[in-house]
């Protein structure tokens, strides 16, 4: 029983290697029906692999990998453009409130101790995005404490 059970692969092979004999035997013209699609589509995939490999062959790899660091700096750099742009924003916002508060037309004057500035909701965003992130992602454009490797 052992002997069978370790040798079953050769088995199935075997049996499977006669009966398809057998069937090309028997019936010749289905076999061409049946094989035909199938050598088709090994051949258009050989063209296409030798396709691939000669457009694998020609690519310059020194302008792959300089665009695949520049997508990588772009991506990197990408939350930190679009939080200066938020916080120049919020500067407007908070010039715009302030001028309101100041010529409020009623006289009124509005709950400051409520309401945060722009400029200090610009901080608290900061904040949390310095402790996710690292203090390197705040440092200034340019200078060494963003290159610095941690």
């Amino acid at each position: 029983m052992r002997y069978l059970l370790r040798n079953l692969h050769i088995f199935v092979f075997v049996s499977f290697s006669v009966f398809s004999a057998l069937f090309v035997a028997n019936e010749p013209e289905r076999t061409v029906q049946l094989v035909r699609p199938l050598v088709e589509d090994a051949v258009e995939l050989r063209e296409l692999a030798v396709a691939a490999y000669g457009d694998v062959r020609n690519v310059n790899w020194r302008e792959a990998a300089d665009e695949a660091v520049s997508i990588y700096v772009r991506t990197l750099r990408t939350p930190a453009l679009l939080f200066e742009g938020l916080a120049e924003r919020l500067d407007e916002v908070d010039r715009k409130m302030s001028r309101q508060r100041r010529v409020d037309a009623r006289g009124h004057a509005l709950d400051a101790g409520r309401m945060l500035s722009a400029r200090q909701t610009v901080k608290h965003r900061y904040l949390i995005i310095a402790t996710v992130m690292g203090p390197a992602s705040l440092a200034p454009k340019g200078s060494a404490l963003r290159y610095r490797r941690s």
